[in-house]
Order: C-alpha cells, then sequence, then structure tokens
C-alpha cells in the first residue's frame, strides 16, 4: 500500500491513466494496492511511455514508483497542462524516440541500475520553480531486465513527505510444526509509516532484540529447539514490536522405528516389515477376526529400537 501522511497526498491515486503497452493493466498502479502492478508486454521493447490525468493543474512536489523487478532503468519525467491532437498524434505513431518532443516539459531523468525488489524510488523535480501541471508522464527510454517496463504503484504527492521510519515489524516461518531435529527459518519484513518496504539503519540492526521461549534460540534468521512444546517468538526495536510467532514442536525428530527388527506381530498379519520401511506405499495387513463390531480389534506390532534409551 502507498498510503499518504497528513501532510503530503497522492494525487494520483484512482486518476485515470493511460499507457502504449499493456500486459496488465495500468489503473493497478494507482490503486493503492502494492499486489497489483501494470506492466508493458516484453515483446514491445524500450521506449514505452504511462501517463496519469490528475483532472486539474497540480502542485507537483515529487515523485514515488515501486518498481517490480521489470523496472526502468533510464527514464524521464515530463508534465503537461493540456494534451493536443499534435501531442496525442505523437504518442501513437510509430515513432517511439519523439514522443515527448512538443508539448510536454521535462522535470526529471534517471538513469541508474536498482536491485532488491520491490524497490521504491522518490522522484524529486529539477527545478527550483514551483511545478503545476495537470498531465503527469513517465517516458520509459530502457529497460533494467529482459521483461517488460512495471512497476506496483505509481505515486504524484503535492508536497514534502515525512521522513521513512520504521512503522512495523512483521515475523513469518517456513513452518509452523515440526520437530526438534528441524532448524526454522525465520522471515523479517520491515516497514515504515506509508506501508513501504523500510530498511534497517545500522542503529536499529544493532539494537534488534529476539524474544524467543525458553529452550529456543534463534542465530541470524534460524530458530531451534531444545525439546517438544510450543514455542514463541518475536523482535522488537526499540519500541516498535513484531507478531508473536507460534511454532508447534510435536515430535523429537528422527523415525526411531525405521528399517529396526519386527520382533513380534499379531498372528497371521502380513508384511511387519512394511510398517518400518519408510514407504508410504507399503502396507502391513492384518486379518479381521471373525464375530468383530464396526470392524474394531486389537492388533500388535513390536518393533526392537536396538540401543536407544529415553
Amino acid at each position: 500500500m502507498l498510503a499518504a501522511s497528513s501532510q503530503a497526498a497522492n494525487v494520483a491515486l484512482g486518476k485515470k491513466v493511460y499507457a502504449s503497452s499493456n500486459q496488465q493493466p495500468p489503473e493497478l498502479a494507482v490503486d493503492d494496492n502494492i499486489g497489483t502492478r501494470w506492466e508493458s508486454k516484453a515483446s514491445d521493447g524500450d521506449n514505452q511511455w504511462f501517463y496519469v490525468d490528475l483532472e486539474k493543474g497540480t502542485i507537483i512536489d515529487h515523485l514515488k514508483i515501486v518498481w517490480e523487478g521489470a523496472y526502468g532503468k533510464h527514464y524521464k519525467i515530463h508534465v503537461a497542462d493540456e494534451i493536443t491532437a499534435e501531442m496525442a498524434l505523437k504518442l501513437t505513431d510509430d515513432d517511439k524516440t519523439n514522443d515527448f518532443a512538443t508539448g510536454w516539459t521535462e522535470i526529471a531523468e534517471i538513469n541508474k541500475t536498482l536491485s532488491g525488489f520491490p524497490a521504491s524510488e522518490t522522484i524529486a523535480v529539477s527545478t527550483t520553480d514551483v511545478v503545476t501541471a495537470r498531465y503527469v508522464a513517465v517516458e520509459l527510454i530502457e529497460r533494467g531486465s529482459p521483461y517488460g517496463f512495471s512497476f506496483w504503484e505509481f505515486g504524484v504527492y503535492d508536497m514534502a513527505e515525512e521522513a521513512s521510519k520504521l512503522s512495523s515489524i512483521e515475523i513469518t516461518a517456513d513452518k509452523l510444526e515440526g520437530s526438534v531435529a528441524d532448524t526454522y527459518t525465520l522471515g523479517y519484513k520491515f516497514l515504515d509509516q506509508y506501508k513501504m518496504d523500510y530498511i534497517l539503519t545500522a542503529e536499529e540492526n544493532a539494537s534488534r532484540q529476539m524474544i524467543v521461549s525458553e529452550g529456543a534460540t534463534v542465530v541470524d534468521n534460524k530458530l531451534t529447539v531444545t525439546s517438544r512444546g510450543t514455542y514463541t517468538v518475536k523482535m522488537k526495536i526499540g519500541d516498535i514490536e513484531s507478531n508473536e510467532l507460534k511454532i508447534e514442536v510435536k515430535a523429537e525428530g528422527a523415525n526411531l522405528a525405521l528399517k529396526k527388527d519386527i520382533v513380534f506381530a499379531t498372528e497371521g498379519s502380513k508384511n511387519p516389515e512394511n510398517a518400518v520401511d519408510g514407504n508410504l506405499g507399503s502396507l502391513w495387513i492384518t486379518d479381521e477376526p471373525s464375530g468383530v463390531e464396526n470392524h474394531e480389534y486389537d492388533a500388535v506390532l513390536v518393533v526392537d529400537l536396538g540401543d536407544y534409551m529415553m
């Protein structure tokens, strides 16, 4: 989600948008949903465009683009008060190199390599004059990947935002149930006050506290335990505390009966060794005694665990 602060508003939110190529529809970039995105067709290549109609002349302080991995390496930001017939024709003709040659004013140019996606990029207006415009366009000149151009959100802001700061922490795990022998890999997600991915400062990294149940240990992002039971884990940085994750450890680990010797099996039963062969496709089968009700009867299987001690 690309939420605006109380000081700055994303004036592009929910407005009409247009694009030169659509693998995914352009309105998904102004829907305040970081889970949906606009994407151009990879087959259409470089030199694409995307613009928003703000409906009226609006002060533009800066833009924010949340790129998917198919990002724009080289692009320009243009603004206009109107789109004339000549401007519309240039946007739709076969020459993709002069789409913004007439009627548009360039206010920023970016040419750099990004990594770590989704990548949130803030674009400052490169002029000391106040910029006011109805239409805001991004001229996508060169792709940063073999795919199309794609961004999760395209935001236009009317004034400066509050500096990004840590607002929430979310902890996840690759599994919430397992054995003592397992290692549980934790995932950490940090968000700022705008619900955007946040990178911890060196001081915040150093102050991270992992709060875990007795018998559990976390090293880097790996949690291990000493015995069966229910374990909880959460993170705290300053006054910000994460969700509490609960992990159920229900088994000691290895199957101690695996491929061990069968000492005794109910008389007449077939293939008792199949019960300890580690193969879910093989069965130990007992014959149902005559005269039982509801198919309920006792069967016995005794396994020699060798030197295992409790």
